[in-house]
């Protein structure tokens, strides 16, 4: 995975199209949603640049909800962190025309 999406969480790349990590949560895979997500996601005209499941740590999990955290506190911040890191979550990272955006109105 590109670990530039990790560090500054979106960019852009030459074409001018964002590139963005989103992270499924773990209630989502319990759900068997992943793949009905990640139809969404392709149907709003992004690309899946790559994607895992995995148990996401505690540090990559505080560098993705940084800006989150800041807003929401650091009760409800562990909280969030807490939840994440209860069981396997899907890593994705998507590419395209306005995909933190449209990441965001599907809900990931």
């Amino acid at each position: 995975m590109d670990k530039k999406v990790f560090k500054s969480h979106i960019h852009l790349n030459l074409m001018g199209n964002e590139r963005t990590l989103a992270i499924l949560k773990p209630e989502t895979l319990e759900k068997g949603l992943e793949f009905e997500i990640l139809d969404k996601i392709r149907g709003r005209g992004l690309q899946v640049v790559d994607l895992r499941r995995m148990v996401a740590s505690e540090s990559l999990l505080r560098r993705h909800y940084e800006e989150v955290i800041e807003r929401v506190g650091p009760v409800i911040g562990d909280q969030i962190i807490n939840y994440m890191t209860s069981g396997p979550v899907m890593v994705v990272v998507l590419e395209g025309e306005g995909a933190v955006k449209s990441g965001r109105e599907i809900g990931v």
